[in-house]
């Protein structure tokens, strides 16, 4: 599974460690990867931040919930998505393209021109949507 560290890494209950051992997980270590990792560290760098994690069902496990479960359904997804084992957050650089500052000085104070010839500013309002992690909007904003 790889997503948003905020939906991924309260899916996990254990962790790769560096010796590959899988080791518990606790509420303390989940918050300390939400908070001070991801948050305070890679988003607020501008970074675009995915965990990833696992599972490791047995095929009579994957049919038992096959079974129990519509494979369509968010019952289906919730049941297979717990107890993972959480590998790691990694953030990705994406810059924002070369022309958009550009851009978006050009709707601010572009030429638009007042009765008096004076220039004003846009009558634009920039909104930022974004599936990111807060920081990293903010950042980018």
């Amino acid at each position: 599974m790889k997503g948003a560290p905020e939906y991924v890494v309260p899916s996990c209950s254990q962790t790769l460690d560096y010796s590959l051992e899988i080791k518990d997980l606790d509420e303390i270590e989940i918050g300390t990867i939400l908070e001070k990792f991801v948050a305070q560290d890679m988003a607020a760098s501008g970074l675009k931040v995915i965990s990833y994690a696992f599972r490791e069902l047995k095929m009579g496990d994957l049919e038992q919930l096959m079974g129990q479960n519509d494979v369509e359904s968010e019952d289906f997804r919730e049941a297979i998505e717990t107890e993972l084992i959480y590998l790691g957050t990694f953030g990705m650089n994406d810059p924002l393209r070369e022309d958009i500052e550009e851009s978006i000085q050009l709707i601010r104070y572009g030429e638009i021109l007042s009765d008096a010839n004076k220039r004003v500013e846009g009558q634009v309002n920039i909104r930022v949507l974004s599936g990111d992690h807060i920081e990293t909007a903010k950042w980018v904003a």
